[in-house]
């Protein structure tokens, strides 16, 4: 099972993200208060509340594990409970959170407490940088994604999954050519500059998903086909863009 859920960073505008940091264990705080824009800040505080909120969506209202992470400092959950109920596969469609429905959730969280366990030590890694699966019956994975004006996440119950949102980008010729098939490329350079773009930011957040599923990084895969994902059309008065989700197949 599959779910799939994002927000809009123009509702929080007017929220003051700082009450909620004390919700979050100490690793991703400590990551929180490292970065120097309040954007980014911002966005790393509602990004840990959206994993949550999607986690507790999908598991009848549990509350989410703890992370760990892998060598080279990807997140995933340490454990998951039992899965839930199979219903399709893939989500028809992500599913919006608006401010009031993810702040009145954070308002249900305890703060973090200072004795609870988190697993913050590396774990090891597989071959492709995802971490190692060391529970038993295997364990859920989640993929968090954000770009100026949106946050996504997604959690897939039953194993690794990958997503990516991006606001439409300008089509750039050379970037295409690294990780498009000849197809896609002909069709890119046969439309018009807008929808050429679209077209553009819609397969690179398919290349995205797919190198976030196998946990290798962009470098190291931009070169090479990028797997099966799905697409959806994210648009707003203020945005334009796409998000993806893959789970390899």
């Amino acid at each position: 099972m599959v779910g799939i859920y994002y927000i809009m960073e123009e509702e929080f505008a007017s929220i003051p993200w700082e009450p909620f940091l004390p919700l979050l264990p100490p690793k991703r705080r400590a990551q929180c208060e490292r970065l120097r824009q309040t954007e980014d800040r911002m966005r790393c505080v509602y990004g840990w509340l959206l994993v949550a909120y999607a986690y507790a969506a999908l598991y009848a209202g549990h509350v989410m594990p703890p992370w760990r992470y892998a060598e080279n400092g990807k997140p995933d959950f340490a454990r998951s409970d039992p899965a839930p109920a199979p219903q399709s596969q893939l989500l028809s469609e992500p599913v919006r959170v608006s401010a009031a429905q993810l702040t009145a959730f954070a308002q249900t969280l305890p703060r973090w407490n200072e004795s609870s366990p988190e697993r913050t030590e590396p774990i090891p890694a597989e071959p492709t940088g995802k971490p190692a699966d060391t529970t038993i019956g295997g364990c859920a994975g989640f993929s968090l994604s954000h770009c100026d004006g949106a946050i996504a996440a997604a959690i897939h119950t039953c194993g690794a999954i990958g997503v990516d949102v991006e606001a439409v980008r300008p089509y750039r010729a050379r970037t295409a050519q690294c990780f498009c098939t000849p197809a896609q490329l002909a069709e890119l350079t046969a439309l018009s500059p807008a929808q050429a773009d679209d077209l553009f930011t819609r397969l690179w957040t398919c290349k995205e998903a797919s190198v976030k599923f196998t946990g290798a990084g962009i470098g190291a895969q931009l070169h090479t086909p990028a797997l099966p994902a799905r697409s959806f059309p994210i648009r707003t008065n203020a945005f334009s863009g796409w998000l993806s989700v893959c789970i390899g197949e």
